[in-house]
This record gives C-alpha cells, structure tokens and sequence, in this order.
C-alpha cells in the first residue's frame, strides 16, 4: 500500500512539476485515494 502511495504521488508530481501551487492538492489527492483505494 505504501509503494502503492509513493509511485502515484511521484506520477501526480511529475505530472506538476514546476506546478507548487497544486503540489499540496495533489499530495492530499494521493493520501486520499491511497487510504480508499
């Protein structure tokens, strides 16, 4: 589940890079479907 969690907040961060205003979203976007999913 962990591994799970770190390779989709790196797919989301690479998908933002340079975008910090939505690095926050995304992190909890990440959390969120980790604990659901």
């Amino acid at each position: 589940m962990f591994d799970h969690f770190v390779s989709f907040w790196f797919y989301k961060f690479a998908l933002n890079l340079g975008d910090f205003s939505t690095l926050g979203l995304n992190f909890l976007n990440a959390l969120v479907l980790d604990v659901f999913v």
